[in-house]
């Protein structure tokens, strides 16, 4: 098969400095319809792609559209580009910390605790070995802000479920506001990201006698002290009675979620797990609520 030479045009060149590359240096194909010499479809680049070696890009596009040199269809341009804020030190620490909290989630959902090292959290999350440290510490600091930040997590689906039900949070009673999140913490658990299963992963941690993850027990203790803080609500406006002890109902609420969700990460059946959520949120109902007059 005889494959039409196309024809060729001069190309002017803005001249280009020698220097260091920049970042909005491009190049840009002007081969006619993209078709090279050796018969390939498209040109090897993008019509226009950013590039670190300008230079050798240059020279791979003309050799592997077989150009002479001095027929280049492929010129380097330097464009203006957008002129972005300079992010804050402030900002700079919190995407940092974000991609490292993403990438320990990531490593503990998938290996476990001990399988997730700084070193192997810093590598995913394309940091420095340093980084983890010089920002959580210790290894135990990082896990408990995993923790934090999966149960803050709750807090924020809690509310947009509402929202989306259109139900105002301020009007709910403290057992109402308690089954709802209840339901969404479950719901969370039916296609569970990263966070969900480290939570589960590193709950399941503590159980040994020698284990040291004290940033966990103390990310629990939140969650108790949270739930017995709305049980007493509760009891003040009336919707939960008077004879429950918040503090230990909060223990009972907490290893009854955490149970189910466990069982919601290998069971996939979506009609099992509604009927689950539903059942539980009659549970709550039948031993918080006050007896009927």
């Amino acid at each position: 098969m005889i494959i039409a030479r196309p024809t060729l045009r001069p190309v002017t060149r803005e001249p280009v400095s020698h220097g260091a590359p920049h970042d909005d240096d491009v190049v840009r194909c002007h081969s006619p319809s993209r078709l090279c010499f050796d018969g390939t479809d498209h040109c090897p680049h993008p019509v226009e792609s950013r590039v670190r070696n300008r230079w050798q890009l240059l020279v791979d596009c003309i050799a592997s559209c077989r150009l002479p040199s001095a027929w280049p269809l492929c010129m380097l341009v330097r464009v203006s580009a957008p002129v972005r804020p300079r992010r804050t030190q402030v900002e700079r620490r919190q995407e940092s910390e974000r991609a490292l909290l993403i990438a320990a989630a990531e490593i503990i959902a998938e290996r476990g605790i001990t399988g997730a090292s700084l070193a192997s959290i810093s590598k995913r999350a394309g940091t420095s070995r340093g980084l983890p440290t010089h920002h959580f510490g210790t290894k135990d600091a990082l896990v408990s802000q995993v923790a934090n930040s999966a149960q803050d997590r709750v807090v924020t689906e809690t509310v947009a479920a509402l929202e989306r039900a259109h139900r105002d949070i301020n009007d709910l009673s403290a057992l109402e506001l308690v089954r709802a999140t209840v339901d969404t913490y479950l719901e969370m658990f039916e296609q569970p990201t990263a966070d969900e299963r480290a939570l589960i992963v590193m709950w399941g941690a503590t159980f040994p006698s020698e284990s040291s993850l004290e940033g966990m027990v103390e990310a629990d203790q939140r969650a108790y002290d949270g739930w017995a803080e709305l049980i007493a609500q509760g009891q003040v406006d009336g919707s939960i009675r008077s004879d429950v002890d918040p503090q230990v109902a909060a223990i009972v609420l907490q290893g009854l979620i955490r149970g189910m969700a466990a069982i919601l990460l290998t069971k996939a059946d979506r009609t099992y797990a509604l009927r689950s959520r539903q059942t539980v949120n009659q549970w709550l109902g039948a031993a918080l609520a006050p007896p009927a007059d």
